[in-house]
């Protein structure tokens, strides 16, 4: 009987049941377990126990209660360990350009990627982190020095959509700067009401001997506004604030960029010479890209000619001219599709219009009459176009492929390609500068350069995501081209060789540039 009791009291306090039953506040767990123990069994040897009070404390269990199934057992480690994870950077910088949305348009596909194989120099990121920050630092190469690269056997300028809802989340890009989360139209629009209606705008030997700087302004797709840097240090001169979602920007004598603000419809028009939005033109529905009349209408010389261009407008299926001057639309002319990418010959007297960012057709309209182009004919390229470029001389155009790697050049007046060329990914997308040409491909994050026969010069790799190049052409010297791009922020400057001179960190996503005098 002893041992029984020794058993069943070494276990009550264990088997409490005070938590069901309820306790009283002055009375402890032993004492209550030994006078239940000796109410059951009565007086005996168990009655005569004298247990001196001791305060509450933690008790042991070393060893097992009979056959309990419910056995002590060592502590574990917990079910689920902090497992670390390898950094996503890319992965959400991709997202954020993208904003989490289907591809959709022209919208690029892998607009983040591994980084390709160097050819003339390998770029890394140094003074920062990953690709999430918003400064990661400017991109340098990796070797002071390197051999000159031609690759004789390899070949964009594109434009993915960027949803503009992703603004309310954008950081800036400089430490001095207020954070911007969105913008007062008004105020804009009053800004631009208040400007003069019409500007005196030198004409293009009057902008090169004005002894002004030459200027990049690249387009700041998720910060609603334009970064203006000195194209020869890379120095950020300005950011200058624009509508929402600046996708595209062209430049007009090197005076005026044309800002494309795809979303809402509508232009935004920078001065140049100032740094300054001077005017925002409405009357549109989906703005893409720009060409500019090589002349001003009707003539250089009559102070009063206008400044004409042309800015396709996909959701209309329509050209649409503008006075750029006057802020005014002065004409619509009606194409057989969505257009998209277009160009103008340098004598002035034709457009050519690829009708889709992957497009089946493209468009030829007559230039006889500047305000009101008129539709000639269409064409059927040998693959899905997306990019048409006009040579510097007027002779032939380049068209770029939206599916394949392939490059098509014709005869200004002709249906069929006179020469078709290897290429990089697509999409490509060109620019010209005298007799050579640069060819851009983001997803291989490459440059080319090709004579004016086709013929590959030289290859440069940029960041990736650089989808595409303008040029100056030859009215600066100290510039060849640069590359914007989407994927990174950054814009690499080439030499007139094709070869890249710097790469400098602008902002969160850089779709596009032009070059202009400020």
């Amino acid at each position: 009987m002893g041992d029984l009791a020794w058993c069943v009291a070494e276990k009550v306090p264990h088997d409490d049941d005070g938590a069901l039953l309820g306790r009283q506040s002055g009375e402890s767990g032993e004492n209550r377990g030994i006078g239940r123990l000796a109410r059951v069994l009565g007086s005996g040897p168990l009655g005569e126990l004298r247990l001196p009070a001791q305060a509450p404390r933690a008790c042991s269990v070393d060893r097992a209660v009979h056959d309990d199934p419910m056995q002590p057992r060592p502590e574990r480690a917990p079910a689920v360990e902090a497992v670390e994870v390898p950094d996503r950077g890319e992965k959400r910088l991709l997202r954020d350009v993208l904003g989490e949305r289907a591809v959709v348009d022209d919208e690029i596909r892998r607009a983040v990627g591994a980084g390709p194989m160097s050819v003339e120099k390998r770029l890394e990121v140094r003074g920062g982190p990953a690709l999430g920050a918003s400064h990661p630092g400017a991109l340098v190469s990796a070797c002071a020095r390197h051999r000159r690269t031609i690759r004789m056997g390899s070949p964009w300028r594109s434009t993915p959509e960027v949803r503009r809802a992703m603004i309310e989340r954008s950081r800036d890009l400089s430490p001095a700067a207020p954070r911007t989360l969105g913008m007062n139209r008004r105020e804009l629009l009053t800004a631009a009401v208040a400007a003069p209606l019409a500007l005196s705008l030198p004409a293009r030997s009057d902008a090169r001997g004005a002894g002004g700087t030459p200027t990049v302004l690249v387009t700041a797709d998720l910060e609603s506004h334009v970064v203006a840097l000195d194209a020869s240090t890379g120095r950020i001169i300005r950011r200058i604030r624009t509508l929402p979602g600046p996708r595209s920007i062209e430049a007009a004598f090197l005076t005026w960029g044309v800002v494309a603000n795809t979303a809402s419809g509508r232009l935004t028009i920078v001065h140049a010479p100032t740094l300054r939005v001077r005017r925002v033109i409405e009357g549109l529905r989906a703005p893409r890209y720009t060409a500019v009349h090589p002349t001003r209408w009707p003539s250089d010389t009559d102070p009063s000619a206008a400044v004409l261009a042309y800015v396709t407008d996909s959701a209309r299926n329509e050209v649409v001219t503008v006075d750029i001057d006057r802020g005014r639309i002065l004409w619509r002319t009606a194409v057989p599709g969505p257009a998209r990418h277009i160009g103008v010959t340098p004598d002035g007297e034709l457009l050519w219009i690829a009708l889709g960012t992957k497009a089946e057709r493209i468009a030829v309209l007559d230039l006889d009459d500047p305000r009101r182009p008129r539709l000639v004919r269409t064409l059927a390229p040998p693959f899905l176009a997306h990019d048409v470029v006009c040579s510097e001389d007027a002779s032939h155009v380049w068209v770029t492929s939206g599916d394949r790697r392939r490059l098509a050049i014709y005869e200004r007046d002709g249906r069929r390609p006179v020469e078709l060329l290897a290429a990089g990914a697509p999409p490509q997308h060109v620019a010209f500068r005298g007799r050579t040409a640069f060819v851009a491909s983001g997803d291989d994050g490459t440059v080319r350069l090709h004579a004016h026969d086709g013929v590959l010069l030289n290859e440069s790799r940029v960041p990736l995501g650089s989808y595409n190049v303008t040029s100056y052409g030859t009215d600066v010297t100290t510039v060849g081209a640069v590359a914007p791009s989407l994927g990174r922020g950054t814009l690499a400057l080439l030499d007139r060789r094709g070869r890249v001179r710097r790469v400098e960190q602008v902002a969160r996503a850089a779709h596009d540039a032009c070059l202009v005098v400020s």
